[in-house]
């Protein structure tokens, strides 16, 4: 899951700004406009995300969180350069699934066995970050020498990879110790 909200955040958040106006020729102000939404919507959704887990439970946060994202991707980076509604709409709305990004420090939680909860925790999600968080911009920029889409494609496959954890058993129920015998 780590590796699904690394990518989200350095490809959406990070990358994409410098990517419209490299590629489309957005310019500047625009992008960056269009970021800051995509941020404010990404910390909206991340509160959402979290209540709605609580509420509908992980599994269904989860589906609609990386599904939607899957789909908002799709729809922003298909569109592009579009205008600037078309723009700010959609960064905003991809910013907002991005937003399920909350739900990986709850499943990642409960991977854990109580008594190694802290250390397995950390260490995991430190060295996934580390490794997919730095080998993500560089397979971006070679990608997109290619593809133009590239970007895109990459977050909308590690989405159906957040999607499908979904339905892993402990994605949404968490580690359960066996009963004595």
């Amino acid at each position: 899951m780590t590796w699904v909200l690394s990518g989200a955040v350095v490809v959406v958040i990070l990358m994409t700004p410098a990517y419209l106006q490299t590629w489309f020729q957005i310019p500047a102000k625009l992008a960056m406009q269009a970021n800051c939404l995509a941020t404010l919507t990404l910390t909206i959704g991340c509160v959402f995300f979290g209540w709605a887990s609580d509420r509908f439970g992980t599994r269904a946060a989860m589906v609609l969180g990386w599904g939607g994202l899957a789909v908002s991707t799709w729809w922003f980076y298909g569109q592009l350069p579009g205008n600037a509604a078309s723009l700010i709409c959609g960064y905003a709305t991809m910013g907002f699934f991005v937003g399920s990004i909350s739900l990986t420090p709850i499943v990642s939680t409960r991977a854990f066995p109580p008594p190694v909860r802290f250390t397995g925790l950390s260490f995991a999600y430190n060295m996934a970050y580390a490794v997919f968080g730095g080998l993500t911009p560089v397979l971006i920029s070679l990608w997109v020498k290619n593809d133009v889409q590239g970007p895109g494609h990459y977050v909308v496959a590690l989405s159906i990879l957040g999607l499908l954890l979904a339905f892993v058993p402990m994605s949404s129920r968490g580690y359960k110790a066996r009963a004595a015998a």
